[in-house]
């Protein structure tokens, strides 16, 4: 009977996967608001050496910020296939991985209990960061709770080999990105802090207590580069300015789950079901070990490290290693707010019923999301048809003109799909930052004078042509105009000036959402 249960519940996961899965092949274009600035820097980074261009505009640095791992795999991925393959590739892996990685850290720590618990998976893989194309962090999550599993696996028969092993996990993880590092480093403090307590009660204390706090010394090398990161001009983003931090502004990632509302106005509805069963199930929990045992037990560290990261998503600085911060340590904190509730005791009917819960919590989603994916990949298409009009080795200013975009604006960055067509997007942004290792060089950098990233971003656009032509002597191509209006081409009113010396070679159809102007 409970091996039954277990395929069923098996195929209850399988399946969430595959639909999850299914609208990454459906569409020529997934919509992603940050994954094309990542295939475009990948590119830059790959063909570096071979591309002149690329070397006059961007100088290719190591940083102590992380976000390094993943540009190097998908820099060697460009070199090895085709690049409209790419992503749905990457996409197809990331849930996959995700979900497989928390089912077997709920096999790790809960056992045949896992089952139930393992539908949650779905949920937690299709987030926000999957939508906005935060591709590293992305990557990141699996890459974390893997090295959670190893430590956990591996902390009673502990070998020089094992600490090396961890070592090269923790440096993985970070070097994929810094916040999932965070949360794996709080994640091993907690547990070396329960093992230490309970060193207390032993005899040779101070031996055990060793054992209890030697793990740490793995996570050594990250905060060194941590540190440097820190202590340094690339601490805050281009961006950190504008972040609120008003207390509701720190509260919201956490309280609101911010970090699953993607296109929809319904992921509203969404993130309030789910929200409210997982906290009514920590209440039912929380109520039944109180008055079946009110003591701290092992198993509550879950609940810790849970209450560790939502501590730090409520006082982090917004600005550590980029924006959202908040989201991610809120994300982490609810992911193991669950791992502890699979660790409890429920009843099986109950448990049944939330388990169901969760899996059409899952997979209701789909339908109202997949007229979005329709609208945005019938928009991204508009918008690559500008492809042909643009030569190669040009410099390409991209510039917003609709204030009306929801959340995730998959057209932010989507001139950088022409990539691997060798080009300038004068608007990079992970080239305005210090946590990205493709970066401008500091003569041709145009946020010292075509505008900050925030003025280019801003609608409508504020740019300086005249001062980026008179401080680096280098042209702009193209200025490509996007976005629907109530105007028609509502750019020649505000910018006429700066484009006389522009013509317009390209409108796109059927909507008009696309004017391309070339230099005279």
């Amino acid at each position: 009977m409970e091996q039954s249960r277990n395929r069923a519940w098996t195929a209850a996961f399988v399946a969430l996967v595959v639909l999850e899965c299914l609208p990454i092949w459906v569409f020529r274009h997934f919509p992603s608001q940050d994954g094309p600035s990542h295939l475009y820097n990948a590119a830059v980074m790959a063909n570096w050496r071979s591309q002149p261009l690329y070397q006059q505009y961007y100088a290719v640095r190591l940083t102590p910020a992380g976000n390094l791992l993943f540009q190097l795999l998908l820099a060697g991925m460009i070199r090895t296939m085709p690049l409209s393959l790419i992503e749905p590739v990457l996409l197809t892996g990331y849930i996959i991985l995700c979900a497989v990685a928390f089912r077997v850290l709920l096999s790790q720590t809960a056992g045949p209990r896992a089952g139930p618990f393992s539908v949650f998976a779905a949920i937690f893989a299709a987030n926000s960061f999957f939508q906005t194309g935060f591709w590293n962090f992305m990557f990141s999550i699996p890459l974390a709770l893997l090295a959670l599993v190893y430590y956990l696996r591996g902390r009673t028969r502990r070998t020089p080999f094992w600490y090396a092993m961890l070592t090269l996990w923790s440096i993985a993880v970070y070097e994929m990105h810094m916040a999932s590092w965070m949360a794996l480093a709080m994640a091993l403090a907690v547990f070396s802090a329960g093992e230490l307590v309970e060193s207390h009660r032993k005899p040779g204390g101070s031996r055990t207590a060793a054992r209890a706090l030697a793990p740490l010394l793995t996570l050594l090398p990250p905060l060194v580069l941590t540190m440097i990161f820190m202590t340094g001009s690339g601490y805050r983003s281009v961006s950190a300015d504008r972040i609120p931090e008003t207390l509701v502004g720190r509260l919201t990632p956490l309280a609101a789950l911010s970090f699953f509302r993607t296109l929809s106005d319904i992921d509203l509805l969404f993130t309030g079901l789910f929200g409210a069963l997982v906290v009514a199930m920590a209440g039912l929990a929380i109520w039944a070990r109180w008055r079946r045992a009110p003591v701290f037990q092992h198993d509550d560290l879950w609940l810790a490290i849970a209450a560790a990261c939502a501590a730090v998503s409520v006082l982090a600085p917004s600005a550590a290693s980029g924006v959202f911060i908040r989201h991610r340590m809120a994300f982490y904190a609810w992911m193991f707010l669950v791992v502890w509730l699979s660790k409890q005791i429920w009843r099986p009917a109950f448990l049944r019923v939330c388990a169901v819960s969760v899996c059409l919590l899952a997979a209701l989603p789909f339908f109202w999301r997949m007229p979005e994916y329709s609208r945005w990949a019938h928009s991204i298409d508009e918008f690559l048809a500008v492809g042909p009009n643009i030569r190669p080795g040009a410099t390409v200013l991209a510039l917003d003109m609709q204030d009306t975009w929801h959340r995730v604006n998959p057209l932010l960055h989507a001139v950088d799909w022409l990539a691997p067509k060798p080009f300038i997007d004068l608007r990079n942004y992970e080239a305005a930052t210090t946590y990205f290792p493709t970066q401008f060089r500091s003569g041709l950098n145009p946020f010292q004078s075509l505008g900050a990233l925030d003025e280019l971003q801003h609608v409508p656009p504020v740019f300086h042509l005249a001062e980026y032509q008179a401080q680096t002597h280098s042209p702009v191509d193209y200025l490509l105009f996007y976005g629907r209006s109530a105007q028609i081409f509502p750019e020649q009113r505000l910018y006429g000036d700066a484009l006389r010396n522009y013509k317009l070679t390209y409108i796109s159809h059927p909507e008009q959402m696309v004017r391309l102007y070339e230099m005279r």
